[in-house]
């Protein structure tokens, strides 16, 4: 929902080089949530079981699936979708890929209000999207609609990064 516009920023907010939007829309986003909607409202009344943690994945052959949920009920499917993040259950049946920490850890981060709350940091972000990086580290953001600015702290980092954290 931002413009093409890419800013590089040295770690002091000088700007080193600009792209401009060229205009052509090359490269179109979508907002997740939005995405999310859209998808939702498309499908039947029904399709989606709110509130069932997923359980299990079983191959019926023929591209159909069973879902067992964490309650002992069981859903048969001829699309399965895994959207539910990196440990997701759909996606380690789909793929056999196990997650691996590759030594860079992401914050995100949302400034709302960006054109009155946060003046500057929407001067530094400019119209489209902004990087500051340095070795171990960096700040990627970007314009999203409703005056919002979406950014990713990035940091490398150990595992067990902060000292002490609960590990899962």
């Amino acid at each position: 929902m931002g413009g093409e516009a890419m800013r590089f920023l040295a770690a002091d907010g000088e700007v080193l080089g600009e792209m401009p939007d060229d205009g052509k829309l090359e490269n179109p986003e979508v907002l997740r949530g939005e995405l999310r909607r859209i998808l939702i409202g498309s499908l039947p009344e029904g399709t989606i079981r709110w509130g069932h943690r997923l359980a299990d994945v079983t191959s019926l052959g023929t591209a159909r699936h069973r879902v067992t949920f964490a309650n002992g009920q069981t859903a048969e499917t001829g699309v399965l979708v895994g959207a539910d993040g990196a440990l997701s259950k759909v996606r380690a049946f789909l793929s056999g890929g196990k997650p691996e920490y590759m030594g860079t850890l992401w914050i995100e981060t949302f400034l709302h209000d960006v054109e009155n709350r946060h003046e500057r940091g929407a001067r530094l972000v400019g119209p489209g999207a902004m990087l500051a990086m340095q070795p171990g580290k960096g700040i990627f953001g970007h314009r999203e609609a409703n005056d919002v600015i979406h950014t990713y702290v990035v940091l490398k980092k150990p595992a067990d990064w902060p000292p002490g954290r609960p590990r899962r």
